[in-house]
């Protein structure tokens, strides 16, 4: 049975959470010289950013399934870069900047420019540094980009699936030959198509979704233990076009794949159907509006964060990291929520300043009083060339005024006399 739409957003909500809250576990968890932590650290931030990545997918068919022509495309990419720019940019600067008076790196104009621009994943790691963890902003921007031309008019899941398949497999050659194209592109590019086709097919509410779910949680641990003995990497991998090299590839994808495919089975099985109190939906909903802003400055928020620490109190590694865990992850999430509701409402006001804008415009455009633009223009049609005059004054109580069409003209008349009065 298909749950209700307002569930199925909640439930969303919350894994997003959770897939941010994995994310910044396997970024600021000390774990020492343990092989087996390091490892699962990896899947953490595996499973978490293939979570967002699939939910991107899903989303993102749900409310743009059709594009019938190109003003439609060039909407989308508008709405999508208004969206994600501003707030990387502030969040890219901050980070360059604390970066810089920490000395804790050097950048080239070159890689500050790609990185502006968000192509760090088209150029990484043989042309420009690598600034960490904001190749997924400009990996999630180049999805967008790929993705009317997976869907573009029809809506076949087989024509979805080709296209994709043409994508990956030009991209892949690519990479091998020029070095272009960041190893984590071909990981996380099939987990967003799945998310288009689970929301094309409406996987979660289908038979399919709940005979898998039966068994997700037995597939999730097994994926779970093969990684921590291969720990599959591929990103360092592409190199040189070889059997050994496509089936490595194809492995690595395909236990990403099932990994992340069953811990969003596991999750939402988990999540939806229950019943929230109001409460728990608040702030559900404002950690999600959060997640964005939590991504893109945490690793501002926790070099900052450990700066003060050192300075003001003295700590070991593992105690610093459980204070990162707990008290600063709350703090990065009402930081991350503040600045995210403050971005929306600057947008908001702009964006409502635009549309009465163009509402005035629009009303001085096609006004018959307007000496400017159509209006004006009919009137003067109305006459052969001559303009028309308009009456500046509006009819006395008692009377109508009776236009004659095309000439801008009118007279006044006397309503009827009513009968027995």
């Amino acid at each position: 049975m298909a749950l209700p739409h307002a569930d199925r957003i909640v439930a969303f909500d919350v894994i997003r959470v959770i897939a941010i809250t994995m994310i910044l576990f396997s970024h600021m968890l000390s774990v020492g010289d343990s092989t087996l932590l390091e490892t699962f650290k990896g899947l953490m931030g595996v499973t978490g950013n293939g979570l967002f990545f699939f939910m991107s997918g899903h989303l993102i068919y749900s409310n743009n399934n059709s594009f019938s022509t190109l003003s439609s495309v060039i909407r989308f990419y508008k709405r999508r870069a208004i969206r994600i720019y501003p707030l990387y940019w502030i969040a890219l600067l901050l980070f360059i900047v604390v970066s810089t008076t920490l000395s804790m790196g050097d950048y080239t104009t070159q890689t500050l420019f790609t990185y502006l621009v968000g192509a760090q994943v088209v150029f990484m790691p043989r042309y420009i540094a690598d600034i960490p963890y904001y190749w997924f902003v400009s990996a999630i921007l180049l999805f967008y980009l790929i993705y009317p031309y997976i869907i573009q008019s029809d809506h076949s899941t087989k024509n979805y699936i080709w296209r994709s398949l043409i994508v990956l497999g030009l991209l892949f050659l690519i990479r091998v030959s020029t070095g272009l194209i960041e190893g984590r592109f071909f990981e996380y590019f099939p987990v967003f198509v799945l998310g288009i086709l689970s929301s094309r097919e409406d996987f979660l509410s289908s038979a399919t979704y709940h005979n898998i779910r039966k068994i997700s949680p037995a597939m999730l641990c097994f994926c779970i233990f093969i990684a921590g003995i291969t720990k599959p990497a591929m990103f360092d991998r592409l190199q040189a076009l070889s059997l050994e090299l496509m089936l490595t590839a194809g492995l690595v994808v395909l236990l990403r794949i099932v990994i992340i495919l069953s811990a969003m089975v596991v999750l939402y099985r988990l999540l939806s159907g229950r019943l929230y109190a109001s409460f728990e939906i608040q702030v559900i909903s404002s950690c999600a509006v959060a997640s964005y802003a939590v991504y893109l400055f945490h690793n501002s928020y926790y070099v900052l964060l450990d700066l003060w620490l050192s300075q003001h109190v003295y700590v070991g590694e593992y105690l610093k990291s459980a204070i990162f865990l707990s008290a600063g992850v709350l703090g990065l999430f009402v930081v991350a929520y503040s600045i995210q509701k403050t971005m929306d409402e600057i947008q908001n006001s702009l964006f409502r300043k635009r549309i009465m804008e163009t509402f005035r415009d629009t009303l001085r455009k096609h006004h018959p009083m307007s000496e400017s633009g159509e209006g004006h223009d009919r009137r003067r049609r109305g006459r052969g060339g001559i303009p028309s005059p308009v009456g500046l004054f509006t009819p006395a109580p008692g009377y109508s005024r009776r236009l004659q069409p095309g000439s801008g003209h009118g007279r006044y008349r006397r309503p009827p006399r009513q009968r027995g009065r």
